[in-house]
């Protein structure tokens, strides 16, 4: 159980600190798996020698003693990972291109146009546009 909660700070920290998702995910799934493997891995070494079986049994309850132990670490870092992205994402005021790949978002010109966005140069003063104003105006002091 330890190793899946410090699985999932692992993968919300990478989810968090780490620019494109799909990376963030790769390197939590990899570290919480690694360091997992390496403490089942050294419980099997451990375990040959008698004298360490408290060692052992202490190891072994932190991570497992199986391979299969390993899944409910990597779900809970992939999950945290995820949500911490996708949550990141969510929060951000400027929105970047694809959530995945953010370097593949189309140029900021076409963005621009396709949401119908003009600077204030290339807007025309009219008069109906002074009228409506004063309207407001109008209403708001009431």
């Amino acid at each position: 159980m330890i190793a899946v909660v410090l699985a999932a700070i692992l993968g919300s920290t990478s989810g968090l600190f780490v620019k494109s998702p799909a990376l963030a995910l790769a390197l939590s799934l990899t570290f919480s798996g690694v360091a997992q493997y390496s403490m089942i891995l050294l419980c099997c070494l451990l375990a040959r020698d008698e004298s360490n079986q408290a060692l052992v049994d202490a190891i072994q309850g932190v991570v497992g003693d199986r391979l299969i132990a390993l899944l409910p670490t990597l779900a809970a870092a992939g999950c945290a990972t995820v949500v911490a992205a996708i949550m990141l994402a969510m929060s951000r005021r400027e929105k970047e291109g694809e959530f995945w790949l953010p370097g593949l978002s189309p140029a900021k010109d076409v963005r621009d146009r396709r949401r119908h966005l003009r600077p204030a140069a290339q807007v025309e003063e009219r008069p109906i546009h002074a009228r409506a104003e004063s309207r407001i105006d109008k209403i708001m002091r009431m």
